[in-house]
C-alpha cells in the first residue's frame, strides 16, 4: 500500500517543477523541460530524434511508482539542472515529506533528448532510457537503450540484471589519471584480507599541487563492510559482460583504469576516459574513490 505524499497529488508540468525545485537546494534552477520539446530547433532534421518521436506518439510527462519499495510513491522528471545539458532524474520520496534526488542520466553535458519509458520486468518496475548512442556509449548514429532499476542494497539505479554473477574478488586495482583541472590522482590496490596501498599524488588530501612532490604511500586494512558490499556491486554489475573500453565525448577528461581479479584466476579491466561508462560503473568508481577517506590509513 502507498501513502500518499506530494508527490501523489502532482498533476501539471508547473506544479511538478516547482516541487522539484522546492525539495532540493542544488534543483532550485530546475526547468522542466519534456524531450518532446528540448532543442528542436537544433534537431529540426535528425533522424534520430524523429526516430524517437515516432516511437513515443503518447509521450507520459509525469512517471510515478515505488522503485525502493518503501510504500512511498517516486518520480521521474526531465529536465535541465544546468543549462545546456538534458538529464533524467529520480525524485526518491523517502517519507514525512523527504526526497532525495538521484540522476538517471549520467552526469555530463547531455545535449540530446532522453525518452524514459517505465515498464517491468519480474515484477519490478525498471525505467527504460531512449536516447543518442553517444550518450551512452562510443557509437554513433543509433538509438540506444539503457534499462535501470532501482537496488535497494546499493541504494542506486542500476542497469537492470536479473542474473548476477556469484564470484569471489581477490584484488581490485584502480587508478584515476586526472584531467585539465584538479581531479583527485591516485592509484589503489586493494585486497580483502591482507593490507591494501593507497597511491595518493595530486589533489587527495590537498587542495593545492606541487610539481614533483606526491601526496605519498598510504597502507591500510579495508573493513570487511565496505570490501563486501563493493564485491557486491561487482557482480551485479557482472563485470565480465562490460566493455574494456569506454570513451566519454569531450577533451581534457580524467582517464579511469579498473582492474578486477577474481579468486578463480579470471581478471578483467576496463579503461574508461571520461569515466561514465555505465552507471554501474559510476557508482563503483565513487565507492572505491571515497575508500580515501573511510578507512584508517597510515602514512609509510
Amino acid at each position: 500500500m502507498v501513502n500518499p505524499t506530494k508527490i501523489d497529488r502532482l498533476t501539471t508540468v508547473y506544479e511538478t517543477q516547482e516541487f522539484v525545485k522546492s525539495i532540493d537546494s542544488s534543483m532550485i534552477n530546475f526547468l522542466y523541460v519534456s524531450p518532446k520539446k528540448y532543442k528542436r530547433d537544433l534537431y529540426v532534421n535528425s533522424k534520430i530524434l524523429n526516430e524517437l518521436d515516432s516511437m513515443f506518439i503518447n509521450y507520459k510527462l509525469l512517471l510515478k511508482e515505488d522503485f525502493d519499495a518503501n510504500g512511498y510513491t517516486d518520480l521521474i522528471v526531465t529536465g535541465e539542472k544546468y543549462r545546456h545539458s538534458f538529464d533524467v532524474f529520480a525524485i526518491m520520496n523517502q517519507g514525512n515529506e523527504t526526497y532525495r534526488v538521484e540522476y538517471l542520466t549520467i552526469s555530463g553535458i547531455n545535449d540530446f533528448p532522453v525518452y524514459p519509458k517505465l515498464v517491468y520486468k519480474e515484477n519490478l518496475p525498471v525505467i527504460e532510457l531512449y536516447g543518442h548512442a553517444r550518450m551512452f556509449d562510443d557509437t554513433m548514429g543509433n538509438i540506444s537503450k539503457r534499462t535501470l532499476t532501482y537496488n535497494v542494497n546499493q541504494q542506486a539505479f542500476l542497469e537492470y540484471n536479473a542474473k548476477p554473477l556469484q564470484k569471489e574478488v581477490a584484488k581490485i586495482e584502480f587508478s584515476r589519471s586526472g584531467c585539465f583541472g584538479k581531479c583527485p590522482v591516485f592509484d589503489l590496490i586493494l585486497y580483502k584480507d591482507k593490507p591494501s596501498t593507497l597511491k595518493a599524488k595530486a589533489y587527495n588530501f590537498s587542495k593545492t599541487y606541487e610539481f614533483g612532490k606526491e601526496e605519498g604511500i598510504f597502507e591500510t586494512m579495508i573493513d570487511e563492510d565496505n570490501f563486501a558490499k563493493i564485491s557486491q556491486l561487482i557482480n551485479y554489475i557482472n563485470s565480465s559482460t562490460l566493455k574494456s573500453t569506454y570513451f566519454a565525448a569531450g577533451t581534457c577528461q580524467e582517464t579511469l583504469d579498473l582492474k578486477i581479479t577474481f579468486a578463480d584466476g579470471t581478471i578483467k579491466a576496463i579503461n574508461d576516459y571520461g569515466g561514465m561508462g555505465t552507471n554501474g560503473l559510476v557508482l563503483l568508481y565513487n565507492k572505491l574513490s571515497r575508500l580515501r577517506f573511510n578507512q584508517d590509513w597510515k602514512k609509510l
